[in-house]
């Protein structure tokens, strides 16, 4: 893809940048290669969890996650399923199924590397939008595999690029391992094409070495350690409730959709500055302002946030493709006449804590602390931050693919999550996904466009305090003036009181 392109990342499988997680790597033994047998190796948690999900809602796309290239018009079929096949063959997970045997699911990989890729031409934007919302409804077969597969759009013109877009299945994936297909698919493609050997250096371990080590970790003292930190931590958090267009449905409604927004590279930097000034990251400092939203559109001023973690603290994991994420969460609970600079040192003291304690797995968390389990939300938490360094991405696309993929956009991990990605001219690229059930497109915009109109305030003055900074856009602002006094300030969100 171009380097220069703008990016659109997976929300809810993307990494947490380096810098954000200052966390030695434990000193037990690192993953070494397990033997593979006809009995199948058992999940990994978050496989595990991604398998029970499939399980109760089969024919779901939900968890269909993906992965945009643009390709010379020079590759030909030929080409591409050569690359394809080579992909698989590199990365044993894409060669993977899960087969229940007795209570338990186990992952077998079949030695012959399996590839479905489908052609088709689109004559304009539109038209690729309807084929990549098309191959995002299609459902996986876990248990017959493959979990994974490729549509190549070509464009009207013979010359034109090639629109190469992998659907896998989460089970099998997640944003860092976006990267990894994006780069090694690239490199191989060109090697397909030129007739060479791409040179990609071995891979020492596969994912399933990883499941295996995770298990065996899991089953020792450390993790009960984190267990009894994370119940300290999250003790007495109670749902946020943001106000919405609907009442919330009685069971949960995985629809959703995306809105995109852009936050100029003068104001990321400044915010960036404020946080170096309190040893903060960026990550940090953008959390504590989208806590602060939350905490202003509720009236909860104790705000649990899922945060996506890469969970790829050791080297050997690197350039392993598979579903390596956890969530963490973390409780932003400043009191509304706190100023931004105490909040944002809470949070960055939490999120060092949390860091510290990322290796246990999130479904974990959630069979320890949600008791009486409530279908109508998520566990634990109903709002989502991310933030993507640049460079660190799920899926590279050219501004006709960013279109195609909020086209795609059906599906919803939560209530609201935010997730803003660092831009190579130094500006933010933010996405928006939410639940379809809950809130209108409009009301979405409103909420992107307080989150950036707080950040300009916060930095404009960092001593504000969280209840009292301006969160109205001055378009917004010029609407109420233009009412007269005594009208009811608009835009802070929608009429409905949450159930």
């Amino acid at each position: 893809g171009d380097p220069a392109a703008p990016r659109i990342p997976a929300a809810a499988a993307s990494p947490v940048p380096a810098a954000a997680a200052p966390r030695a790597a434990d000193a037990d033994e690192p993953v070494r290669p397990v033997a593979r047998t006809p009995e199948g190796l058992p999940l990994s948690p978050g496989q595990q969890g991604m398998w029970l999900l499939d399980r109760m809602r089969p024919g779901s796309a939900e968890w269909n996650a993906p992965v945009f290239l643009t390709l010379p018009a020079a590759y030909t079929d030929r080409t591409l399923a050569a690359a394809l096949t080579a992909l698989a063959e590199r990365h044993e997970i894409l060669r993977t199924r899960y087969v229940l045997r007795g209570a338990e699911p186990v992952q077998i990989a079949d030695a012959e590397a399996r590839v479905e890729l489908r052609t088709a031409r689109a004559a304009d934007g539109a038209a690729l939008n309807a084929l990549v919302r098309e191959e995002f409804a299609r459902p996986f077969d876990l248990e017959h595999g493959p979990v994974w597969r490729a549509l190549a759009v070509r464009g009207p013109e013979p010359r034109s690029d090639t629109s190469l877009v992998l659907c896998v299945h989460h089970i099998a994936c997640d944003g860092w391992s976006s990267v990894i297909l994006e780069r090694d698919l690239l490199a191989l493609a060109e090697a397909a094409h030129r007739g060479t050997a791409a040179g990609l250096p071995p891979l020492p371990v596969q994912y399933a070495d990883h499941a295996v080590h995770q298990r065996r970790r899991l089953a020792g003292p450390a993790a009960q350690e984190e267990l009894a930190h994370w119940k300290r931590a999250l003790d007495g958090i109670l749902p946020v409730d943001l106000p919405a267009d609907r009442p919330r449905p009685a069971v949960r409604d995985a629809a959703g959709a995306a809105h995109v927004f852009t936050v100029p590279a003068e104001l990321t930097e400044r915010a960036a500055a404020l946080g170096r000034a309190h040893g903060a990251t960026l990550h940090q400092t953008l959390l504590t302002v989208f806590a602060a939203l939350v905490a202003r559109l509720t009236g909860q001023w104790d705000v649990p946030v899922g945060v996506p973690v890469a969970g790829r603290d050791r080297p050997e994991a690197a350039d392993v493709v598979g579903f390596f994420l956890n969530t963490l969460v973390m409780r932003c609970d400043a009191p509304a006449d706190t100023p931004f600079t105490d909040a944002l040192d809470r949070v960055r003291d939490t999120a060092r804590t949390a860091f510290a304690h990322q290796d246990l797995p999130f479904d974990r968390l959630v069979a320890a602390l949600d008791d009486a389990r409530d279908p109508a939300r998520t566990p634990l938490y109903q709002v989502m931050f991310d933030l993507h360094e640049e460079g660190r991405t799920g899926t590279a696309t050219t501004g006709t693919d960013i279109d195609a993929f909020r086209g795609a956009w059906r599906a919803a991990r939560t209530d609201l999550t935010f997730v803003v990605q660092r831009q190579p001219d130094g500006s933010l690229l933010g996405l928006v996904e939410y639940a379809t059930s809950l809130f209108d497109a409009a009301t979405v915009e409103r909420f992107a466009a307080h989150w950036v109109r707080l950040l300009q305030a916060f930095t404009d003055d960092p001593a504000a305090r969280l209840d009292r900074a301006e969160m109205l856009p001055d378009r917004l602002r010029a609407e109420l003036l233009a009412l007269g006094p005594g009208a009811p300030e608009p835009g802070t969100g929608p009429a409905h009181t949450p159930a």
